[in-house]
């Protein structure tokens, strides 16, 4: 965020209480959150690059990070069909 952004924003918190490098750190944190979800709906969160640079685990292993990733996506993993949720 430059400081173009944060002079474009700043009289939106003109009624607040804050002083003004509360609000400047206020936008620059809102920013790196909104970024952060941005990014993570496009798949470039560091976090998303790392997994897909990583080769899949085999055996106990791979079968639990599978039902794990299944589990995040709100689908019930084979490893637990039948049982109650």
């Amino acid at each position: 965020m430059d400081e173009a952004d944060i002079e474009n924003y700043l009289p939106y918190l003109d009624e607040t209480d804050m002083s003004e490098d509360q609000k400047i750190e206020f936008l620059k944190a809102l920013y790196v959150v909104l970024q952060s979800f941005v990014d993570q709906a496009f798949g470039v969160h560091p976090v998303q690059q790392v997994k897909e640079g990583q080769r899949e685990p085999e055996g106990p292993e791979g079968v639990i990070a599978d039902a794990v990733e299944d589990g995040a996506r709100g689908h019930q993993p084979e490893l637990f069909r039948g049982l109650p949720r």
